[in-house]
Parts: C-alpha cells; sequence; structure tokens
C-alpha cells in the first residue's frame, strides 16, 4: 500500500510540474488613455516593428496626398467624431483638477489654438489616415504647444518633444545641419507611426499607448506584469509608473474634454482652406528665401512652418518636404518647375545699382546661363510685374560679380574674402559657411581649431584661409 501511494504522490507532483512549463501567453495590454510628454525618454529598444495595414512609414513620399485636404471634414468636426478613449463624464479626479485649470486659462488656450491651427490639421489628417482616435491631435499641444522647440545634447526636440534616440530609430536624421524632429511633417509621420506600433503593441489600450509613449514602452509592459503578479485588475490609474507619465496623462484627458466643450460652445477657431498645409517633395536643395520669392510667401512665416532648415541650403534628404499653405502651394510647384532643367547651383538674390547693367538685360554673364524667358519666369512666379532696374534679382550665380550687392550678406563677400574671415551670424553652421565660401570642412575646422561638434556663435570670426 505504501508504494501504491508513493507511486500517485510522485505522478501527481510529475503532473504539476508539467503544467508549469506549459507557456502561458504573453500579455497583451487593452486600451488604455494616452498621450507623449514634453519628458519622454529615449526608448533605444524600439524598433517600429511592420505592423498591418494602418501602419504610418516615414518614406519619401507624403504620409498623405498633399492634395487632400486635412481633415474630410471641418477640423472640430472630424475631432469629435473620432473621440477614442477619453471619457469626459468620468473622468479621474486628476483629470478634473486639470480641466479646471484649463478652464481658467482658456483665453490663452484658444490663442495658442488659433496660432497652430493649420499643424493641428496637418496631424489631424495623418490621424485620420492611420485611423487613430482624434484625441491625439492634441498630443503636441500637450508637449509642447504646437511649438517647434529645439534643443541640445540628450533632450527632446520638436513638436512631439522626441528623444535623439527615438527618432533616430524612426528613421529622423539628427545632425548639425538639420534635426528632423523640427520638421512638423517629417516628425509628425514618426511620431503616428510610433502610436500605431504602440497601438498594436497594447491591443488598442490608448491610455496604455499614451503612458508608453511617454515614458517608454517597456516600462509599461513592466509595470503591467507587476500588476499581474500582485493579482490587481489592470488599470493605467494604478500602474506603476512615475506621476509625470500619470499626470502627462490627466493633461491629454483635460484638454480633450476642455476642447469638446469649447466646440460646443462655437468658441474654436476656424480654418480657412487656403490656410490648410500641404508637404510640397523638394527634387534638390534650395535656399529657403528664394523659395519664399517663388512660393509668395514671407521669408518669416516660411522659416516658422520649417524650423528645421538651418542653414541657407535646405539639407540633401531623401524624401524632403517643405510645408506650405494650399494658397501659395500652386505658385511654389509652378516655380519650382522651371528650375528642374537647370542644375541644383545657388541662386542670388542681386540689387542692380544706378548706372549698371540691369541683370535681366541680355549679355549679363552668369556662372549658368539660361535663356531670358526663364530668367523672366523665376522673377514673376506669383504673376508679379518684372523687376526694374534698382531693384532686386534672383539670379543663378554661385559667386559674387563686381557690381551687385548680395543682399544676404552684411557686408560684400569680396571684402570678407579679403579680410580672410567669415562673421558667424544666427542660423550659420559650419558645412553651411565651408559651402558658401566653396572650401573643404576640414580645412575650415582645422583653421579653426574647431571639430565636428564645436559650437559656434553670432558675432564670432572664422578664418577663411590658413596661415
Amino acid at each position: 500500500m505504501k508504494r501504491q501511494r508513493w507511486r500517485w504522490v510522485l505522478l501527481i507532483g510529475l503532473a504539476l510540474v508539467l503544467s508549469a512549463c506549459v507557456s502561458t501567453p504573453k500579455l497583451r495590454p487593452t486600451a488604455p488613455t494616452a498621450a507623449p510628454s514634453a519628458t519622454m525618454e529615449a526608448i533605444p529598444e524600439i524598433t517600429p516593428t511592420p505592423v498591418a495595414e494602418a501602419t504610418v512609414t516615414v518614406s519619401a513620399e507624403p504620409l498623405v496626398d498633399p492634395s487632400r485636404r486635412a481633415p474630410t471634414q471641418p477640423l472640430w468636426q472630424y475631432f469629435q467624431q473620432h473621440f477614442g478613449f477619453v471619457d469626459c463624464a468620468q473622468l479621474a479626479a486628476a483629470s478634473q483638477r486639470r480641466q479646471i485649470g484649463y478652464q481658467r486659462q482658456s483665453h490663452a488656450l484658444l490663442a495658442v489654438l488659433d496660432q497652430s491651427l493649420a499643424e493641428i490639421a496637418l496631424v489631424a489628417q495623418k490621424l485620420e489616415a492611420a485611423q487613430l482616435p482624434s484625441e491625439f491631435a492634441l498630443l503636441p499641444l500637450v508637449e509642447s504647444h504646437y511649438r517647434a522647440l529645439a534643443s541640445r545634447g540628450n533632450r527632446p526636440a520638436g513638436i512631439w518633444q522626441l528623444m535623439p534616440a527615438t527618432a533616430r530609430g524612426l528613421g529622423i536624421e539628427i545632425s548639425n545641419d538639420d534635426d528632423g524632429r523640427l520638421d512638423s511633417e517629417r516628425a509628425s509621420n514618426a511620431a503616428i507611426q510610433l502610436l500605431v506600433h504602440l497601438g498594436q503593441v497594447f491591443n488598442g489600450d490608448w491610455r496604455l499607448v499614451n503612458m508608453a509613449f511617454n515614458a517608454g514602452e517597456y516600462r509599461v509592459r513592466r509595470a503591467l506584469r507587476q500588476q499581474r503578479r500582485a493579482g490587481q485588475p489592470r488599470q493605467a490609474n494604478t500602474l506603476a509608473v512615475s506621476a509625470i507619465t500619470h499626470d502627462h496623462l490627466a493633461k491629454l484627458e483635460a484638454i480633450s474634454c476642455w476642447v469638446l466643450a469649447q466646440a460646443a460652445d462655437g468658441k474654436l477657431p476656424t480654418l480657412a482652406d487656403p490656410q490648410v498645409l500641404v508637404a510640397l517633395p523638394l527634387a534638390q536643395p534650395i535656399q529657403l528665401d528664394f523659395l519664399a520669392h517663388l512660393s509668395g510667401l514671407s521669408a518669416t512665416r516660411l522659416r516658422q512652418l520649417n524650423p528645421a532648415w538651418r542653414s541657407a541650403l535646405s539639407p540633401d534628404i531623401a524624401g524632403l518636404t517643405v510645408l506650405l499653405p494650399t494658397s501659395h502651394a500652386p505658385a511654389a510647384r509652378a516655380g519650382l518647375k522651371q528650375l528642374q532643367a537647370l542644375p541644383a547651383i545657388p541662386w542670388r538674390n542681386w540689387q542692380a545699382q544706378a548706372g549698371t547693367q540691369n541683370p535681366l538685360d541680355p549679355g549679363l554673364t552668369l556662372d549658368y546661363p539660361i535663356s531670358a524667358e526663364q530668367l523672366s519666369a523665376i522673377q514673376q512666379p506669383a504673376g508679379s510685374p518684372l523687376p526694374n532696374t534698382g531693384s532686386l534679382h534672383w539670379l543663378p550665380m554661385r559667386t559674387p560679380a563686381s557690381t551687385p550687392i548680395d543682399a544676404v550678406e552684411p557686408a560684400p563677400v569680396a571684402d570678407q574674402l579679403q579680410a580672410q574671415r567669415h562673421r558667424v551670424r544666427a542660423g550659420d553652421t559650419l558645412s553651411a559657411i565651408a559651402r558658401r565660401y566653396r572650401l573643404k570642412l576640414a580645412d575650415l575646422l582645422r583653421w579653426n581649431r574647431l571639430h565636428l561638434g564645436s559650437v559656434i556663435r553670432p558675432g564670432q570670426a572664422l578664418m577663411l584661409r590658413g596661415d
């Protein structure tokens, strides 16, 4: 009998061991409310994997057809109809407190919405294409008030406040000449790609997605495992993540409900069709001021929409686009079409002086000869009358002529070359200065005892020749 009893004990023990070895299904979180934060830390472990049909990828082509208006419905109507996960009738106490604070700041918040309306519509268009909840259109409002904030070192930047490691993992280039996080088009494509990826990881639980955007995917997964092991129900509000991450979610929920309330009262600003932004592909580098001339848009507004451009020439990046209002896109397309048959050489803004040759007259020696018709078309891309002698003209010239004055330089380039130095201005970079004077970057660095990571400041004098 004892032998039989021991046999049964052994059999039962073996059965228990075998059952423990059976693999348990991986945790698949369910959708909580999510909203990224300006304190988002580096997430080197996030390597976006191919996802289902809803995947948004960063590619050379714009995420959405530029001819489409953004979004397909009026902006705030779209926002209300695609509300996905915030329940304004059952907000947590922290979200309610945040909403009261936003209500007190309504005047300032409405001003922020008015200033960033075109960018909000651009993000809403991308969210609609990716079938993501409309609350995420307000995520950059929580992160940065839709300002393309720059940074140095291992710090977040751009309207989405992406960390360098996260941005690079999503295909965004970050260099001395170009920080793609400041480009609303590229950064929004990458951020939405990340949201789609997190949506798959957490099974569409958008509150968890928001927390993962802020704290990192693996921090949230680790906290969910801790919840499960403690026998607790899976709840975003009790997740063991930082107070900053919980507050970030509260902010997104509160601002979303504030927007709904303002929309119901008819207080939200509206976006006119001509103000809607389109992403215009660029086939070659081009000076920002020159593109402003071609489009008829002020250079100041063009810089506001495209703050990633740090140098005189746009970086030569595959799939580079420029954001423009739809009202100026046709003129920009027409002007760029005129340049397609010409090589990618610099165009300079010249002013003809009294008694000198009009740059539009035949016979002027240019670095690249073009026809009078082509030259005239460049001067009046938007149908404005041709300039007269004494006015500014855009000419294809690599080097300054003897008589005209370069309107962009604080002093004639010839004088600077004679002094063998360049006075640094705001926005200058070492590589842009080297290109401007047709120098090797290595020589410029050696002559000034600098290296690739050196910081240059406005007013600093750089030697343009060796000893």
